[in-house]
Parts: C-alpha cells; structure tokens; sequence
C-alpha cells in the first residue's frame, strides 16, 4: 500500500499511519504508531500480513443468481 502526502510517498506500516492521520478518531492511534518500540513491531506485523493476505484474507464476490 502507497500513499502521498505533499507528493512524498509512504509504503506499507507508514502509509497506514499517513491513513489514520487524516481521521480525528484514529488519531491517537497514529500518534501511538510513531513511537519506536511500537513502530519496529508494527512494521513487522505489517510486512507479515502483507506477505500472508492470500492465506488469512480472501475476497470473493458470488452474484445472486436469479
């Protein structure tokens, strides 16, 4: 996942933190994000379900059939 912000891309754990920046409700989670423990596991966790949506998260869509 990429966002820009002021056309400075953020990838993957910090496009996330981009993300929840833009909403008032997320944003003491985004301030949690930036503190360097939390920052270093997040970053794992991230990288870990980015390598593993396809075993842990499957989109489908069955059109009713009429």
């Amino acid at each position: 996942m990429y966002v820009f912000v002021n056309n400075e891309p953020h990838g993957g754990y910090y496009a996330f933190h981009q993300l929840c920046k833009q909403f008032p409700a997320a944003a003491p989670l985004s301030w949690f994000m930036t503190i360097p423990p939390v920052a270093t596991v997040g970053e794992s966790i991230y990288e870990y379900v980015a390598e593993n949506r396809d075993r842990y998260f499957v989109c489908s869509y069955e059109p009713n059939s009429e």
